[in-house]
């Protein structure tokens, strides 16, 4: 999907987590675009970061980045220098971290490399910025404390370790301080004394793998288990950092094994199964298995290969959209591991080019663009009771059969409602211990529009025949289904689950019979959203859900009773402060861990019991963070409503100026995403985003203004289906008509009026500037890695909304901003921005844009970034971004006596890592 701003649904929590018993188990450093780390054993560090994660914990593949600056985005923290330590949404504050990391002072090997790259020594001279980058000492230094990059022009430095914490009574890590000696280091023990000596203040270099040492001593308390598996030297792949390397710790003998030969390849997604006596991974497109007993390796599929099969892992499109990355799971008994295959022969590839090396250099991956072939998708099961550790029989293994799930796709009408995707899949529980007993596998299919649900259970004794396959529940819509919904929640050890549906015209959840798929009653009702599920407690009868009851720009923690005589549109609400709460509920429902957070308050996280939702302790009050706003004081947001395009009055915010003069009028810049299901106007923490936006209202003397248009989630069905078809049309006038109705205010200058955004927002942000009559409303407009013609952009998304282009050529015709390009007036000022490296919204969208501008004879302003991908961030292109959108709007639209004068020398920051 197109990078967007936190999701509306489910947050991903930035919390600490429950163990299996009930208790809090550790503080998950994290932010907004980290997911639910599940805890599963206890982990801590003494003197170095030992560069490993417990199994489980990174389900989705995210973690604490591998780089240093990966950290400090993740945690909040730099620990190269705590004087300056940086503080980043949601953060975790000092004390925290001294606290619990008291042993050691910074994260990943020294710096190394030519002496221009290392920091310099206290007292000597700090790296300037650049001249483009001085006249805004106040955005540099908003810059270079709250966003994520912080560096320019240096080398970002390898940091391969992790931070991780979780149960207690475990077992401690530790990695030594005294390591082997280096093979580049005097053997002779006074020879390296002397060493030491002369070399005390260079960079430590840091030993290869083979010459570290790592020293385990385990706790006494140890939970009834044999093996845990750790995971370290986590690389990327696409967004996240799923390949790596796997070690299986025996908590009786201390012991720490790799699971496999670290020359044979990165592994993925190892699990143990669940008896412990098996552990299988991904490796290169293919499944293996290892018996634990004998540490022998069994290959388990075969047909693997670049540019053709995918077995237990997921092609760019599925990873994006159906947020998939780990694509296998072992059965409830252990005796069988089902798995996604996809074929991706018949998919097109997609070519990213490097202008960064003296040759160009290219990255090719398999990419569907709208109307193009899709991978082919199915699930096989395998029989790992046929399977003998170490006899790699080869392809055509009979111990693999694959679901037939023809029979599905022929109870629909026409070949449009034929499946296409397989967006989940998993085990049913199994009430008699072991899969022979009743597990099935359970399927969640779609048709390629999107608007066809089905799901299925595929009985892996029979996989491979015609009557594997039945189908238990489909659902159909005139629209799309959101299939972030398609959650099963089982209950009653199977009998019955809970699934989320937008049937009554707003997301609520409703009770089914696991075995027949019969709805049994709606569990949640009203005119308002369900946005997750967390819990039942069963012995009160209440169940507890996270939704918008009581307004849509906010997010609160709801019990509504679980009786079957219970009316669905009782609920009560259990979190107080009004915000944003994202919570995770303990095993029991007997408390719940808050991360909360609103427009003028930063993250905090805390402690509740339940029912009440009485508040037993502040885990983390992040009182260092309101320390360093106190000391830049910024203006807070006004959340309103604006009548739009339509019949519906829409969320919206202002940011104005500290100083607010009613009697003045300034400039208004209008911050624009728009997405479908995505807000921008929340009571939330905004993080970096709306600190920028806050400098501008306050440095530039101007008002920031934000408004969610229609299609935009929180508010029910049919307001998020209006653009359905049509995409970009009903947005673009919503937000037309939102800054012409600001324009009509006393203290707005209705002549200087601009629109910015990203990604979907640049979009949206060519859209408004060029479409009805936002050539007469918007004086400027900065578009960053906007979509420009969408057949340019991936099948699962585009088709969601507008079908395919053989199917609605009007709707691609009529949302592409290329065709408006002759609408762009003289008098109005655009700025285009886009990384060459990005693999999400491929820069042929830009070029294309460019293009039609340049062959309509149209004059604007461009920037291109190298090698940067969707985020454009790292090699100082983050700070270059901003400082230069910040010029933009001061030349374009900000009150002359607030202009700044260019080439100001300002006070100098320190280059990457040098804080």
């Amino acid at each position: 999907m197109i990078v967007r701003p936190a999701s509306p649904r489910k947050q991903p929590p930035e919390e600490a987590h429950w163990d299996a018993h009930g208790r809090i188990s550790r503080f998950a450093c994290s932010h907004d675009f980290f997911t639910h780390l599940r805890a599963r054993s206890h982990v801590q560090f003494e003197h170095h970061v030992f560069d490993v994660v417990a199994h489980g914990v990174l389900a989705d593949g995210k973690g604490l980045g591998a780089r240093p600056g990966s950290l400090r985005r993740a945690c909040g923290y730099d620990f190269a220098d705590r004087r300056r330590s940086l503080f980043r949404f949601p953060v975790r504050n000092e004390r925290l971290f001294s606290r619990r990391f008291a042993s050691f002072a910074r994260v990943g090997p020294r710096a190394r490399g030519r002496a221009s790259d290392r920091r310099p020594a206290a007292g000597g001279p700090r790296r300037r910025l650049p001249a483009h980058a001085r006249g805004h000492p106040r955005l540099r230094r908003l810059l270079s404390q709250f966003f994520p990059e912080r560096q320019v022009g240096r080398r970002r430095r390898r940091a391969r370790h992790y931070l991780h914490r979780e149960r207690r009574d475990l077992c401690e890590w530790a990695r030594t301080a005294r390591h082997a000696p280096h093979p580049l280091q005097p053997r002779d023990r006074r020879a390296r004394a002397t060493h030491r000596r002369r070399h005390a203040h260079a960079p430590r270099r840091r030993p290869p793998a083979r010459h570290r040492r790592l020293r385990v001593r385990p706790r006494p308390r140890a939970p009834p288990a044999l093996h845990r598996l750790l995971f370290t030297d986590a690389e990327r792949v696409w967004r996240y950092k799923t390949k790596g390397y796997y070690y299986l710790y025996d908590l009786e003998t201390g012991r720490l094994t790799p699971l496999t030969e670290r020359k044979a390849g990165f592994q993925k997604f190892a699990k143990l199964s669940p008896g412990g006596d098996r552990a299988a991974f991904v490796r290169g497109r293919n499944l293996f298995a290892v018996d634990l007993s004998t540490m022998e390796e069994t290959q388990l599929t075969f047909d693997g290969s670049e540019g053709q099969i995918i077995n237990g892992t997921f092609d760019w499109v599925y990873e994006e959209e159906f947020g998939l990355r780990d694509g296998w799971r072992w059965s409830p008994g252990g005796d069988y591991i089902a798995f996604f295959k996809l074929d991706e022969s018949q998919t097109r590839d997609f070519a990213l080019t490097n202008f960064r090396t003296r040759y160009p250099s290219y990255k090719r991956f398999r990419y569907p663009k709208a109307g193009e072939e899709n991978s082919e998708v199915k699930i096989g099961v395998i029989d790992m009771s046929a399977v003998e550790p170490g006899n790699d029989a080869g392809p055509g293994e009979p111990s693999i059969q694959y679901f037939d799930t023809g029979t599905w796709s022929a109870e629909y009408d026409s070949e449009d409602e034929r499946y296409e995707y397989i967006a989940r899949m998993g085990w049913t529980p199994d009430p008699n211990g072991h899969a022979e007993g009743g597990a099935q596998v359970w399927m969640v299919r779609l048709n390629r529009d999107q608007n066809r649900l089905g799901l299925l259970y595929g009985d892996p004794e029979q996989a491979g025949s015609s009557g594997s396959v039945r189908p238990v529940l489909t659902e159909r819509e005139d629209s799309y289904i959101d299939v972030s919904g398609a959650k099963i929640n089982y209950l009653d050890g199977g009998n019955h689950f809970v699934f989320a549906s937008e049937t009554s015209g707003y997301r609520h959840l409703y009770l089914h019979d696991a075995q027949t798929g019969e709805r049994v009653r709606p569990i949640t009702g009203g005119d308002w959203e369900v946005t997750d599920f967390e819990g039942i407690d069963r012995e009160a009868g209440r169940a507890y859900v996270t939704g918008t009851k009581e307004r849509s720009i906010e997010r609160h923690l709801y019990r509504v009773p679980f009786a079957a005589e219970a009316s669905a549109g009782e609920a009560t609400r259990v979190t107080e402060r009004g915000g944003t709460h994202s919570v995770n509920m303990s095993p029991g429902q007997d408390y719940f861990i808050d991360d909360f957070s609103a427009a003028d308050t930063p993250p905090i996280t805390t402690l509740h019991a339940t029912p009440s939702g009485e508040r037993l302790k502040v885990l983390e009050g992040n009182d260092d963070l309101r320390e360093r706003l106190d000391d830049m004081p910024l203006p807070e947001p006004e959340f309103t409503q604006v009548p739009g395009a339509g019949q519906y009055d829409l969320n919206a915010y202002l940011v104005k100026p500290t100083d607010f003069d009613p009697s003045k009028q300034y400039p208004l810049l209008v911050y624009v995403y728009g997405g479908p299901g995505v807000q921008t106007v929340m009571n939330r923490w905004g993080g970096p985003r709306e600190l920028w936006h806050k400098y501008l209202a306050d440095e530039l003397d101007m008002v920031v203004a934000s408004v969610d248009n229609r299609g935009t989630g929180g508010r029910g069905k049919a307001f998020q289906d209006v653009p359905y078809g049509r995409l970009g049309i009903p947005e673009a006038r919503d937000q037309i008509a939102a800054a012409q109705h600001f324009g009509t205010r006393s203290f707005i200058d209705a002549g200087r009026i601009g629109i910015w955004g990203w990604s979907y927002g640049g979009y949206l942000t060519l859209l408004s500037m060029l479409t009805g009559e936002g050539p007469q409303t918007f004086d400027a407009g900065l578009a960053v890695a906007p979509v420009t013609d969408w057949r340019f952009y991936d099948t699962i998304y585009t088709e969601r909304y507008l079908s395919t282009p053989q199917k609605n050529p009007e709707g691609y015709d009529r949302g592409s901003p290329i065709n408006y390009a002759e609408n762009l007036r003289s008098e109005q000022s655009l700025l285009l921005a886009h990384g060459l490296f990005d693999d999400n919204v491929h820069f042929q969208n830009s070029a294309q844009m460019v293009a039609a501008l340049q062959q309509a004879g149209k004059q604007f302003a461009y920037m291109t970034y190298p090698g940067r991908d969707h985020g454009i961030s790292g090699g100082g292109t983050r700070l270059h971004l901003f400082t230069m959108m910040t010029d933009f709007v001061r030349d374009k639209l900000a009150a002359p006596e607030k202009a700044l004068a260019t080439g100001a020398e300002g006070d100098p920051v320190p280059a990457e890592g040098g804080r």
